[in-house]
């Protein structure tokens, strides 16, 4: 028999997964920011932004079926969803697109937007793609895995200098490699990343507070606020590498 906890309990266990999602995203910012030029420094922040995002999206997807089924979603519901972060998110998509969030207020439009972003999808395929293969791409290649993908750092590292950097500074990046952490081209690769990051932690944050997760969502306003509290002129201008300790 399927072990049932009380609501009081499972809203419990859910602000903590709410918890975990920030926190592992804080550090995966930090990651982001001590990165340095080369891909192989970048396992530990797809690591953590991938878990983060994972964690933040389901809890929201939770939320979500609370509030319009009156109940939380059951083990096998959310194995449906599997661990795809676009697909995650094209779930909160449409949801939000059920609802008319996006006609709730300016933010919450900017939000919708930057949630169909390219250059954000680019960077979830590539963090979906780590969490259900890349994670152990090093063993695949020592074990001779026949499905073995592409280097996923590598991927992480071609597609910022692809979205972040226009033709003349991708130029002078692979014509003069930087050879010092506070390269310029590295500091603005950083930032906007970080910049990403944020902004599409930010929208799943404001959902809890303007979206349609009712009562629940908004009673966890407290775990989000690291995200929720920044105003755009924040943005990339936090320094998350104490979150790393």
């Amino acid at each position: 028999m399927a072990r049932q906890e009380s609501k009081a309990v499972k809203q419990l266990c859910l602000a903590r997964e709410v918890t975990n999602g920030v926190v592992l995203l804080k550090r995966g910012l930090g990651e982001v920011q001590a990165s340095g030029y080369t891909a192989n420094e970048y396992h530990p922040a797809l690591l953590l932004l991938a878990s983060g995002s994972e964690r933040l999206m389901k809890a929201v997807l939770c939320l979500f079926d609370l509030s319009s089924k009156g109940a939380y979603p059951s083990c096998e519901d959310m194995k449906r969803w599997g661990h795809d972060l676009k697909e995650l998110l094209e779930l909160i998509r449409q949801k939000c697109k059920d609802s008319d969030y996006a006609g709730r207020c300016a933010a919450c439009k900017r939000d919708v937007e930057l949630l169909d972003d390219k250059v954000l999808l680019g960077f979830l395929r590539i963090l979906a793609d780590f969490g259900q293969y890349g994670r152990y791409h090093n063993f695949d290649v020592v074990g001779s895995n026949s499905k073995v993908g592409q280097y996923p750092e590598s991927q992480w590292l071609t597609h910022q200098l692809t979205v972040i950097l226009d033709e003349n500074e991708k130029n002078a990046w692979f014509t003069d490699l930087p050879e010092e952490d506070d390269d310029s081209l590295l500091a603005k690769i950083r930032r906007r990343t970080v910049i990403l990051i944020e902004g599409f932690a930010r929208a799943l944050a404001r959902l809890f507070m303007f979206g349609p997760l009712g009562q629940e969502g908004r009673q966890m306003h407290a775990f989000i606020a690291d995200f929720l509290n920044l105003t755009d002129d924040e943005l990339g201008t936090r320094d998350y590498q104490r979150s790393r300790s």
